[in-house]
């Protein structure tokens, strides 16, 4: 898919500045887009900010749909954008230091799916690739829930009532994944299940299944418009298996955690999940 290469310029006339409040300077300025290598994969979502040199390779995107919470819009451009600079500096340090045994470009992508909000929620899922040169990248997941209202995060522990027994969403959490493990072996023909993991390991076993709160938290499209369904959690590799297994998009159903959920909160949720979503994530 072609990315959109650059960011809305929006025009406003004297009359409506003088009655209106300045949109954040990340919706209304121009941002100048590099061209990328010719072997370069476009990203899905509109590029926001990118850089491309011998020491590395930058690139920042985003949905415009983000641009209906400028608040939001303008934190995570300039969060992204700072994390990208830095990694950019540390590769032009490993380039100085150590020459072409650097293997550089490295390379680090930020990128947002679509997002899906309720009424006083907006919630998006996303992720971070990043290359320096070893043996295979690095992802990690990212997540955000935005409370509408305040114009804030909130953190996916927030969603539940103060005192809640958390270990019921963990135990969903951790049979969702060995669920997700089983029908990742059968896909690939294998003799059995993928090392199963729970939440209290044996010693001496390496993987065992996180806390969810701890995960990137995002909300799942529901059955009933507008209400979430139920809460898709982003595992990376080297958390509930190696790095050839790589990492999980975990799908929790509201009916597992709806007793838990904080009364402000609560209204957020109705339903099950879209069924096309379930099945999107049956492996994982």
């Amino acid at each position: 898919m072609t990315s959109i290469r650059a960011l809305l310029i929006v025009v406003l006339t004297a009359a409506a500045t003088a009655c209106a409040p300045t949109p954040p300077a990340s919706l209304t300025d121009p941002v100048q887009l590099q061209t990328p290598p010719a072997d370069w994969t476009a990203a899905d979502q509109p590029v926001i900010w990118n850089s491309f040199d011998e020491a590395a390779q930058l690139e920042l995107s985003m949905p415009d749909a983000v641009k209906t919470q400028p608040k939001l819009y303008s934190l995570l451009r300039r969060e992204g954008v700072a994390e990208l600079r830095a990694f950019g500096r540390d590769a032009r340090q490993a380039l100085n230091e150590m020459g072409a045994d650097a293997r550089t470009p490295y390379t680090q992508t930020i990128g947002y799916l679509e997002p899906f909000e309720t009424a006083g929620l907006f919630s998006l899922q996303g992720g971070s690739w990043s290359y320096t040169g070893g043996a295979h990248g690095n992802p990690s997941d990212i997540a955000v829930l935005w409370d509408k209202a305040r114009q804030r995060r909130i953190a996916p522990a927030d969603l539940f009532a103060a005192g809640a027994d958390l270990t019921i969403l963990d135990r969903a959490l951790c049979d969702a994944v060995n669920a997700a493990k089983l029908e990742r072996a059968r896909g690939e023909n294998a003799s059995g299940p993928w090392d199963p993991v729970s939440l209290t390991p044996a010693q001496g076993e390496m993987w065992s299944c996180p806390r969810a709160v701890n995960m990137a938290v995002s909300l799942a499209p529901g059955t009933v418009p507008g209400k979430a369904g139920g809460l898709i959690v982003g595992i990376g590799p080297y958390v509930v298996g190696p790095y050839v297994e790589a990492g999980y998009s975990i799908l929790i159903p509201l009916d597992a955690f709806a007793a838990l959920l904080s009364p402000v909160w609560a209204d957020q949720f109705a339903g099950a999940p879209d069924p096309a979503l379930v099945q999107s994530h049956r492996a994982g």
